[in-house]
This record gives structure tokens, C-alpha cells and sequence, in this order.
């Protein structure tokens, strides 16, 4: 069953914050990875080929976990890009709440037959 995690950090630290967490794929699920291959291919030697399956499959579910892992960190790092340049470009950003309305509210105009405006 997979659930979400809600993981806060300072805007400016997320870059740094995936760095760690692709880091902790790199030692401990490609760890786990390359042994399951490593696992697969001494069982293929000794023509073991249920354990080899089994391995093959093991290695497969990793790789899922890990991709799944990569998908949510690009999707994150793909919102910060775009949230940083918008708050450079001072167009605020969805994550964070605007401040103040700088027109001062809504501009309200007097709403125009558009029908009757085009058979003219």
C-alpha cells in the first residue's frame, strides 16, 4: 500500500534536500539492487532457476520503488524551477499565499452585449 509523506523544507533548500534523498537511494536501494542481481546470476550459474526468478523478480520490485522514488523527486525539483521563477518574476507562486492584491480587488466593468455588437 503506498501513502503519502509530507516532507517540509525551506524553499531554497530543496535542491539540497533531493541531493540527500537521491543519496539515500544511492546507498542503501542500489545496494539492495546489485545485490539481487549479483544473487540472480550465482543462482543462473548453478542453473538454480526458481531462485533465479525469484531474484530477477526482487531486483524488478526495487527497480519500481526506485522509479517511483525518481518520478516524485523530478516532479518536486520541476515545481521548485518553476515556483522559484515566478516569485523572480514576481508572479507569487501557488504554495505560498499572496500577500496583497496590488489592484486593490476586482475591477469591476459594465458587462457588454457582445450578440448585439456583432450584427452591427
Amino acid at each position: 500500500m503506498k501513502v503519502t509523506i509530507t516532507y517540509q523544507c525551506d524553499l531554497e533548500d530543496i535542491p539540497k534536500t533531493i541531493s540527500e534523498l537521491l543519496e539515500n537511494i544511492d546507498e542503501h536501494d542500489l545496494e539492495a539492487l546489485k545485490t539481487e542481481i549479483m544473487q540472480a546470476k550465482i543462482y543462473g550459474t548453478k542453473k538454480n532457476i526458481t531462485e533465479t526468478l525469484a531474484s530477477i523478480d526482487a531486483a524488478r520490485l526495487l527497480l519500481s520503488k526506485i522509479d517511483l522514488k525518481l518520478m516524485d523527486y523530478s516532479g518536486i525539483l520541476a515545481e521548485y524551477v518553476k515556483t522559484d521563477a515566478d516569485l523572480k518574476l514576481g508572479k507569487g507562486s501557488p504554495f505560498l499565499p499572496e500577500l496583497e492584491d496590488p489592484l486593490g480587488g476586482t475591477q469591476e466593468v459594465s458587462p457588454t452585449d457582445i450578440i448585439s455588437s456583432a450584427e452591427t
